[in-house]
């Protein structure tokens, strides 16, 4: 049995370097599922705050774009209709068409790392 300061030293070492897992240290065998419940709960966090990072700046960014084609698209407004309007109402349309194709190629991107990681851990690589 270790004292709980080993347990938590062995706990702050492992999240600066979690390249192994921590339930199966040698020497805290009987602290097996604490650090396993530890390891799972530390990468959820990790997992949730790498996928809210990129979400912001995934969202910040379209919003930029949206922001931008609303001022284009306010500007068209007083124009005569004419060939310039229709090619900038064909330009608009398609960097919505863009964005919404960016969107699908982000989640298929997100599964696919997904599937990764998961083979990974499965490997134990």
């Amino acid at each position: 049995m270790k004292l709980q300061k080993d347990i938590d030293a062995l706990k702050r070492d492992w999240v600066k370097d979690p390249n192994w897992d921590i339930e199966e240290t040698p020497g805290f065998e009987d602290h097996a599922e604490e650090l396993l419940a530890f390891r799972k709960e530390q990468e959820a966090k990790w997992k949730a705050n790498a996928e809210a990072k990129h979400l912001v700046s995934f969202e910040y960014k379209k919003q930029v774009i949206e922001d931008e084609l609303d001022a284009l698209d306010a500007f068209i407004t007083d124009l005569p209709l004419d060939a310039n309007y229709y090619h900038l109402r064909i330009a608009t349309e398609q960097v919505f068409a863009t964005l919404l194709l960016a969107e699908q190629i982000k989640r298929v991107g997100d599964l696919l790392e997904e599937a990764h990681s998961y083979d990974k851990y499965i490997r134990g690589n």
